[in-house]
């Protein structure tokens, strides 16, 4: 299990995180940051 880490999304990102949340396609915060995270991860790869 990774560690908790505290950030700051500003308010475009809490709401995009929100949406995410309320339509029901993830179960939590850090499940919308970890999948928004592998794809930039994927993006940063391919230069």
């Amino acid at each position: 299990m990774g560690r908790n880490t505290s950030i700051s999304l500003g308010n475009h990102f809490e709401n995009f995180t929100k949406n995410r949340l309320s339509e029901g396609r993830y179960k939590n915060a850090s499940e919308v940051v970890r999948a928004e995270l592998r794809l930039l991860e994927e993006e940063e790869n391919k230069l």
